[in-house]
């Protein structure tokens, strides 16, 4: 992802920001994940619950097509939902709001005989809304399935505000890492621009150690080198003016 020959600054600014950026991406996905399904256990306990007392209000009106319309059309300009009522055999007997809900499956009317309730989403889109499916009963017996989107809100929330807040996590962390990663590589700059000097012959030069960090101590190593240097050349020197002397 980075060159070879990229700074000691770029890739390590470059790579920190890669760790930062795909733990805010996991931390992300990881949230989303968890308030999608917290949400779901929401809607199926809370839905379920209010779908049961609309089931029995309209529960006198079934079997009676020209009452249980009506009731289900009052119910949901009220609730501002959408309902729809079906038969045991899953023939939907009526419905109100727009658009109307998808009829449930085979597999959600058992469960919701079974169980209690079920719960379902509407397909296609990226949030989709829930609706809640109970029977309807009379008397303990049921006649039919209620089909609710009674909970509101019936989409999750959207994710893109935590998403905002993650961004703008990543660009403080991109700005507060600037001054820390030259704190780094600073001292190696320096380490390198006295390598050069000590290649040209400047062993009278001294590169600048503080702290007790690895570069600290490399940077006194190289001044110990230079000493060394410094000593054997000035030998040589000595050797060489007595030999011309002699």
């Amino acid at each position: 992802m980075f060159r070879r020959s990229a700074t000691v600054y770029g890739r390590f600014y470059g790579y920190t920001l890669v760790v930062v950026f795909a733990s805010i991406a996991v931390s992300f996905a990881a949230g989303t994940i968890g308030n999608h399904h917290r949400f779901r256990s929401h809607f199926h306990r809370v839905g379920a619950g209010l779908a049961r007392l609309v089931a029995r209000e309209v529960a006198p009106a079934v079997g009676s097509p020209a009452a249980l319309g009506p009731a289900l059309r009052a119910a949901a300009t009220n609730l501002d939902a959408r309902l729809a009522a079906f038969g045991l055999d899953g023939t939907q007997l009526a419905g109100a709001g727009a658009p109307p809900l998808p009829r449930p499956t085979e597999a959600e009317f058992a469960q919701a005989l079974r169980a209690g309730s079920a719960i379902g989403a509407e397909p296609g889109g990226r949030h989709p809304a829930y609706w809640s499916l109970v029977p309807i009963e009379r008397a303990g017996t049921p006649v039919g399935f209620l089909q609710s989107t009674v909970a509101p809100p019936s989409r999750p929330p959207s994710p893109w505000p935590a998403f905002g807040s993650f961004a703008l996590v990543l660009a403080l962390v991109a700005l507060l890492m600037v001054p820390a990663t030259r704190s780094i590589t600073r001292p190696l700059e320096q380490l390198t621009l006295s390598a050069r000097r000590f290649g040209a012959g400047d062993f009278s030069h001294r590169a600048l150690a503080s702290g007790g960090d690895e570069i600290a101590r490399l940077a006194v190593a190289m001044n110990d080198m230079a000493e060394r240097l410094s000593a054997m050349l000035h030998t040589q020197r000595e050797l060489l003016a007595n030999v011309s002397h002699e």
